[in-house]
């Protein structure tokens, strides 16, 4: 028997070039399909949620001052624990890798393994 066709999904987004303007970058990451990948393999809600939790930490760094950067990431990263159950490696590795475009916004932008302390997936 044929394998089933692949879940239909969004395009992918293309990779967000680094920019020198730290509010124009934030910005351009607001409304992007971060996990379209996902479509077909992760809960639905799932991915919403997902999405949203980086638009939100996007929006919030637009306006944190620098002594709020930190806990804006690390909520981030809350909301992402709530439903690590349903997460696996290639899930985990998308996430970290869009938080990882939040933080070169940030003043930790030099950090590596920022999440790490904080992330539960």
């Amino acid at each position: 028997m044929p394998e089933p066709p692949p879940p239909k999904q969004r395009p992918a987004p293309t990779p967000v070039p680094r920019r020198r303007d730290r509010l124009a970058g934030l910005k351009e990451l607001v409304g992007r399909a971060h996990f379209a990948t996902w479509d077909g393999y992760v809960d639905a809600r799932a991915i919403a949620r997902g999405e949203q939790l980086i638009d939100d930490c996007a929006r919030a760094l637009q306006t944190a001052p620098e002594a709020k950067q930190l806990a804006v990431l690390r909520r981030c990263i809350a909301g992402f624990n709530r439903f690590s159950d349903s997460l696996h490696t290639i899930e985990a590795e998308d996430i970290m890798t869009t938080f990882d475009q939040l933080v070169r916004y940030t003043t930790y932008a030099g950090e590596e393994d920022l999440a790490d302390r904080w992330r539960d997936f």
